[in-house]
């Protein structure tokens, strides 16, 4: 074994002798720096600029808005934090609808001249915002600036899906499509939904502002796709902790597409957010659709036995005591109805075991208990006097019920109606005009 103890410190840095080396190559290195940034500078002259367009909502808690429905309103209440709502707007739920209200499945870019063409083009700034520049040399076919096209609709057969497609304006407003092979599908113009003879291609243009002969790649993309690169592009965060305010921005070489693009997505998921809130409502409305018929025939299959017995039986007179009773089985059973169609109300949102739900069957209970207390005195009435009041009974009880399910439904419908959401639009989207 040997003695490290006296082995050389070598790893020690000489600043002197790295500053020597970095002098002596300093030509090289300055080559190296100056060539750099000039293909630097190169790349940002021929790149096209990319914007970002933002937005601004507010996520604010849910407040009742409608005086005297404090109870009814409250079970369509609910509170929803920053991060819950972030992932609701990136569903493809909200921006499914984006993709199809501004036709994102349709990619649609111009030809440029080779190598400097797009550089040209987007540099291009006409006397009117509508210009367009006029090619030279006979290069009609590619764009050299202020061109533009939106396409609204387009359908083609499964074999043409995810291929680039060949679109060339052919006049004042006109244009033709072709196939990637070069093989004409169809002839149109602008504001027209045109098909081709087999009707197995269709497309509509809304908007066509270029030179004629000029070309356009066209395709279509499968909704999926179209969705995770919007949702890919998107960048969305909560401003501060559990504040309610989300930004939203998104980027682009289009000013005019990533500004159309995010207001049409906060404009979805406020329309959404609405829905979301009304739809329980709704649901009760359905419910109550349905129930209202049924208890209208009960009560009018209750009067009509009613008015039978007493066209058969001469006593129709019903005794103090049996008014009494009557009055407390009505009052009873109306109580016990608005209790059952608060359970199914409460039932989708609470378990048997929550509080709200426990005091609701014990209540329920109590309310049962009188009512069989109740049964057990009329049983000792005479048969006739039962007989009157077990029919006058389903007539008060079922116009009861009836009038609180259609009490119960015009409430619902102001609710419904008064809904307004809990999502505020503070900044519709703006372009930065700094790229």
């Amino acid at each position: 074994m040997s003695n490290t103890s006296n082995a050389p410190q070598d790893d020690e840095i000489d600043l002197g002798q790295l500053l020597g080396l970095l002098l002596s190559n300093k030509w090289l290195i300055a080559a190296f720096m100056f060539g750099f940034s000039c293909l630097a500078y190169i790349y940002l002259l021929v790149t096209q600029p990319v914007y970002q367009a933002n937005a601004l909502i507010q996520v604010e808690q849910k407040q009742s808005g409608l005086a005297g429905f404090g109870d009814l309103t409250s079970m369509f209440e609910g509170e929803s934090d920053g991060s819950t709502e972030i992932e609701v707007i990136k569903s493809r739920f909200v921006l499914g609808d984006v993709v199809e209200n501004q036709f994102l499945q349709i990619d649609v870019a111009p030809r440029y001249f080779p190598v400097f063409g797009e550089f040209l083009a987007w540099r291009y700034v006409g006397e009117r915002e509508d210009s367009v520049n006029t090619p030279h040399f006979g290069l009609d076919q590619y764009n050299t600036g202020g061109e533009y096209i939106k396409i609204s609709g387009l359908f083609v057969p499964e074999e043409l899906a995810n291929k680039v497609m060949l679109l060339r304006a052919t006049g004042a407003k006109k244009y033709e499509l072709y196939t990637p092979g070069g093989e004409f599908l169809v002839a149109g113009s602008v504001g027209a939904t045109a098909r081709s003879e087999d009707g197995k291609v269709a497309i509509l243009v809304s908007e066509l502002r270029a030179n004629s002969g000029a070309e356009f790649d066209l395709s279509i993309k499968l909704r999926i796709d179209a969705i995770n690169r919007l949702r890919v592009g998107l960048k969305i965060g909560e401003k501060g902790k559990n504040t309610g305010v989300i930004s939203l921005a998104l980027d682009g070489t289009s000013k005019r597409k990533i500004k159309d693009t995010l207001n049409e997505v906060v404009k979805v998921y406020q329309k959404q957010n609405v829905k979301r809130l009304s739809e329980e409502a709704e649901r009760s409305i359905q419910f109550l659709s349905i129930q209202v018929p049924t208890v209208r025939g009960e009560l009018e299959s209750a009067e009509q036995r009613l008015n039978d017995y007493r066209t058969a039986s001469s006593s129709i007179d019903m005794q103090f005591e049996t008014q009494a009773a009557l009055s407390q089985i009505v009052s009873i059973e109306a109580q016990l109805s608005e209790l059952e169609l608060k359970e199914s109300e409460i039932s989708s949102r609470y378990k048997k075991d929550h509080p709200l739900y426990s005091a609701l069957i014990n209540q329920k209970g109590r309310l049962q208990i009188e009512q069989q207390r109740i049964n057990d005195s009329v049983e000792k009435l005479p048969a006739t006097q039962q007989e009157v009041l077990r029919l006058m009974r389903d007539v008060e009880v079922s116009s009861e019920v009836y009038l609180q399910l259609l009490n119960k439904l015009e409430e619902l419908k102001v609710i419904r109606a008064g809904t307004v959401g809990n999502v505020r639009i503070l900044d519709y989207a703006e372009v930065l005009t700094i790229p």
